[in-house]
């Protein structure tokens, strides 16, 4: 899926969106859980 010769900063911008798009789907999820059940941590 990846070509051969692929420039490090376009794979480093990939990586940082997709680490963003985790992050932000981890803290949505922890927020939904928090609100269901407020339980310290």
């Amino acid at each position: 899926m990846m070509p051969e010769s692929v420039n490090p900063a376009s794979v480093n911008a990939d990586v940082a969106a997709r680490i963003l798009l985790i992050v932000d789907f981890v803290i949505v999820l922890l927020v939904r859980t928090s609100l269901r059940a407020p339980t310290p941590i």
